[in-house]
This record gives C-alpha cells, sequence and structure tokens, in this order.
C-alpha cells in the first residue's frame, strides 16, 4: 500500500527512565533487536517505504535507521520540537498530504495486526483507530464503539477504570483535518474527541498479541510473543559451544556467544552476540541475554531481559526481571517472584502450576545498576 507512515519515537518513557537513562525507549532490545526495529520490519514486510521517523534524539537512532535504508525504507527523520505525543505530530504537520498512517515506534505486534488497520481504512476510507481489548484501559487510552464498530468517545489518560472501553492500540489513520485541530487545540484527547464529532472514525479491532513498551515488565510480555514465535533453533557457527553444554531448542545463539561446560539452555531462549553463559548455570523460558553480557556460573535465569553488557553474579537467581544495560548483579542474589497482589501499574506474569493460577514478578534493575553481594529482592523491587 502506498499510504505513507509516521513513526513517532522520540523520548524516553516515563516509566523506563531507570532502563533509558535519557535515551530513546525505542531503542532497548528485544531479541538482538531495537524496539523500532520490529516496527520498521512489519513496514518493510508490508511494502510501506514512504516513512518519517520523528524523534528528539536523531543522533542516536541514525544506526538503526541506515540499515533500514539499505534495505529500501525511503526514512526521513524530522527532530520532534517540545515534549509529548502533541509536540511530536505537530513537528510534521507540514508534510502531511491526506491520509497518513500514524504508527507508536513503542507498539509492538504482528504485520498482521498492521494490515487489519489497513484493510479497514480501505473498507470505509476514513480515519480509523486500532483497538485492543483489555481488562484495564487506564495505561493505554480508552475508547468507546457503537453496534456499527464506529468511534464515539476517546479518553487519553482515564484516571479509573472503565467496563465496556477498548484500550488505543498506538495505530491510527487520520488526515490533515486532524492535524488541523491538533494544531487548534494543542491537546491530542480534545482534537481527536472534534474529530469524533465531525467525521465517523472507524474502529479496526485487533485481537492478536500486541505489547505497548511502557513499563519494564513490557518486556517480559514481548520476550514472550517474539520467542514464541521461534519454530526452530539458529545457532551461529561462530558461537562456541562447550561439548557437555545442554541445547534444548527453540534457541537462537548469535556470533562470538560462548556456553561453558555443564550449562542447559531450555528454551524459547537468546543469547546475544559475544554473551558468555559460565559453567553450570540454567538459562531458561522466554528469557533474553542481549549483546556482551556475561552470567556467572551456578546461576539460574527464568523468563528475564537482560540488557546489553549487563553481568549477573556466581550462584544468582534471576527470575521474571529486568536487567539494564551496563548492570552489575553480584554473587548471590536471590530475586522472589511470587506476588501475594498485584499493583494495577504492574503487569505480573500469570503462570498455572497444577491448576493454580500464579503471578510472579521479579525485580527491575536500572541501567548501570549495581545490586550487592547475597541481596534478597522482593516481587517488584526496584533497583535504581
Amino acid at each position: 500500500m502506498s499510504l505513507p507512515v509516521i513513526v513517532l519515537a522520540g523520548g524516553p518513557g516515563t516509566g523506563l527512565q531507570l532502563l533509558t537513562r535519557g535515551e530513546p525507549k525505542v531503542l532497548l532490545r528485544i531479541a538482538g533487536r531495537a524496539v523500532i526495529e520490529y516496527v520498521l520490519g512489519n513496514l518493510l514486510e508490508l511494502n510501506m517505504r514512504r516513512v518519517l521517523v520523528v524523534t528528539d534524539r536523531p543522533g542516536a537512532l541514525e544506526p538503526v535507521l541506515e540499515r533500514y535504508r539499505r534495505l529500501g525504507l525511503e526514512l526521513e527523520v524530522i527532530e520532534q520540537c517540545g515534549v509529548g505525543v502533541e509536540a511530536a505530530l505537530l513537528s510534521v504537520k507540514d508534510y502531511v498530504r491526506g491520509y497518513v498512517l500514524i504508527y507508536y515506534g513503542d507498539t509492538l505486534l504482528p504485520k498482521e495486526g498492521v494490515e487489519t488497520i489497513l484493510s479497514s481504512f480501505l473498507a470505509y476510507s476514513t480515519s480509523t483507530l486500532m483497538l485492543v481489548p483489555e481488562e484495564d484501559v487506564r495505561l493505554y487510552g480508552a475508547v468507546r464503539v457503537d453496534a456499527e464498530g464506529f468511534v464515539t468517545e476517546f479518553i487519553e489518560k482515564p484516571s479509573r477504570e472503565l467496563e465496556g472501553y477498548y484500550a488505543f492500540g498506538g495505530l491510527m489513520i487520520v488526515n490533515t483535518e486532524f492535524f488541523k485541530l491538533l494544531e487548534q487545540y494543542e491537546n491530542f484527547e480534545v482534537a481527536m474527541s472534534k474529530l469524533i464529532k465531525l467525521r465517523r472514525v472507524r474502529s479496526s479491532i485487533w485481537s492478536g498479541w500486541w505489547v505497548d513498551i511502557g513499563f519494564p515488565w513490557d518486556l517480559l510480555r514481548a520476550n514472550y510473543f517474539v520467542l514464541s514465535s521461534l519454530e526452530r533453533s539458529f545457532i551461529s557457527s561462530r558461537a562456541r559451544i562447550a561439548s557437555t553444554a545442554v541445547i534444548e531448542g527453540p534457541v537462537v545463539i548469535e556470533d562470538g556467544a560462548e556456553i561453558e561446560h555443564h550449562a542447559v539452555i531450555k528454551g524459547p531462549v537468546y543469547i546475544g552476540r559475544n554473551s558468555y553463559v559460565a559453567t553450570h548455570t540454567l538459562v531458561r523460558d522466554y528469557t533474553t541475554v542481549e549483546e556482551e553480557s556475561t552470567i556467572f556460573s551456578f546461576t539460574e535465569v527464568t523468563w528475564s531481559s537482560i540488557q546489553p553488557r549487563a553481568t549477573i553474579g556466581r550462584a544468582t537467581y534471576l527470575g521474571f526481571s529486568v536487567v539494564g544495560s551496563e548492570a552489575v548483579i553480584e554473587p548471590n542474589v536471590v530475586t522472589k517472584v511470587i506476588m501475594k497482589e498485584r499493583i494495577w501499574k504492574e503487569r505480573p506474569i500469570e503462570v498455572v502450576r497444577r491448576g493454580r493460577k500464579i503471578m510472579k514478578l521479579g525485580s527491575y534493575i536500572g541501567k548501570g545498576a549495581r545490586v550487592p553481594a547475597g541481596k534478597v529482592l522482593e516481587p517488584g523491587a526496584v533497583v535504581e
């Protein structure tokens, strides 16, 4: 489809500040790729090549964007002026001619989700919002639709739980009329509400997998969906795998990775470039170990996101946790993972064991943070 695309890729993310430390959140890694690469990859597969990327840190994104230019995307970078989604959109208003697809750069979903909103737009030729069924819409924006599938109400940041509303899914197709309203009112919710009153805005319901990367725990959900799509193992010929290491797929082990004797990698798992897994260590179940990270001996890691150049010390248990880049966990650290009650902003992983549903959530270790030896971290603990 020839519809031009605007990708919103600015800001470190309010809920991710300790992980990003001012860098764009779309550069956080999931199984060897930056978040924004999943967006650009979808656009490339769908042959949507005319793409404007709006960001407040164009230099930081340039290495990633250059790779996708070489793959065929016609990428132009617009520097964001100001803070927030309103500022991002107004930064590109002069480039909009007719309808455009606006794609939030922190939204992960398969390309079929993008195809769904495109199909809806083609059928109705009107502004269209992608919506997803979520139990609690407070983190995403709440949208109500009528029996015919047209949008009747949009609330950007609801302050309480709302029944009968969908979550805004981070993709929308709008035209110059919306940008004029946004310029007039300088408020996204007001502009969208005005558009809903002026025109019939169509909903496109996506019920497949979808993750909005707004908090650390969202990386764990992203790990699940991305790694679940692995159909077979890929082990680089440039990786060093000891003869007594046990590899159970599906796993990805990249160039330069080293897996020592008696280590067990039980997939689905991703081991990034030049990473090191020491002897008698277990890495399993939806864990991503990003490039140049180190896991020392007699350690167990399960369902965790370890960002680049992090270090996990000897005899540590790391479960359902997110570890920022260059963070250090010293030896003999334990993350407790079973939550007794759920806090609404946190998204624990629900695991069923022997017919019983258990909510599990580990710790959030910030970029460059250090966890002292022997520390026991409670579920949901934050280490700055």
